[in-house]
């Protein structure tokens, strides 16, 4: 039609479906364990009350980027430890690591 603008047609020419298996995959074993952080958000540093099935293993506390920036020997049960003192305004995950298992990561934010 004179006068009435332009058409404009486009459409897909080429499509194809790959199938595949994953190359590689981790199994992680999960820790049971019991992880209480508070205050969080937090300004200056946080208690973290844990509680194990045994003694002995590592607190963890990593930025996004997975860089651990904290570490804490645990070598009771449970108990309580403080982290954050050093740490810039940002968000942490925290976890326990004991005998190769490793516990739910649990997210906590550092407010100025």
């Amino acid at each position: 039609m004179p006068g009435s603008g332009h058409v404009v047609e486009a459409g897909v020419d080429d499509f194809e479906v790959y199938e595949g298996q994953p190359i590689n995959t981790t199994i992680i074993n999960q820790l049971s364990a019991k992880i209480n952080a508070y205050p969080n958000p937090f300004s200056e540093s946080m208690k973290i009350d844990y509680e194990l099935n045994s003694n002995n293993g590592t607190l963890e506390v990593f930025n996004l980027v997975g860089q651990t920036v904290e570490t804490h020997a645990i070598n009771n049960k449970e108990g309580s430890i403080l982290i954050g003192n050093n740490l810039e305004t940002g968000i942490y995950f925290v976890r326990i690591i004991q005998n190769g298992q490793v516990s739910t990561a649990q997210k906590v934010v550092k407010i100025k």
